[in-house]
């Protein structure tokens, strides 16, 4: 299935806001709810199964495929999809927290006006 006839499909449906899950925000169809699209369907959860990457939720292990800013995966008889969140950069983030740590342990440390306590600088530095 190339990946016109895949958004002919997804356009082409009507999704339904998962209501039970709002926590966990996500749309879905049934597919017993499309028996003209059954062909087209079954096409795409083909191309979802050979094309998509495996990733674990809880303890079940899912194929998804992304297309147009949402990933798609199949349980069953149902085909969800939920937008795809932008990946942060953990790395980037502790490294930031852990320079604006060190730039107030710095700062502290400087300051003989500073009103932490050495002894609460000393454990900071410590741990």
């Amino acid at each position: 299935m190339d990946i016109k006839t895949s958004e002919n499909l997804i356009d082409s449906v009507k999704w339904r806001f998962a209501k039970t899950m709002p926590e966990i925000p996500h749309e879905y169809i049934v597919t017993n709810d499309y028996p003209e699209k059954r062909a087209e369907i079954a096409e795409f959860t083909a191309e979802i199964e050979q094309n998509g990457y495996s990733k674990t939720f809880f303890t079940k292990t899912y194929k998804y495929l992304n297309i147009g800013g949402y990933k798609y995966w199949v349980i069953e008889n149902i085909i969800n999809r939920a937008k795809i969140e932008e990946k942060i950069d953990l790395a980037k983030i502790e490294w930031e927290q852990e320079e604006s740590f060190m730039d107030d342990m710095i700062e502290a440390l400087d300051d003989p006006e500073s009103d932490r306590p050495q002894k609460e600088i000393d454990s900071e530095v410590e741990d």
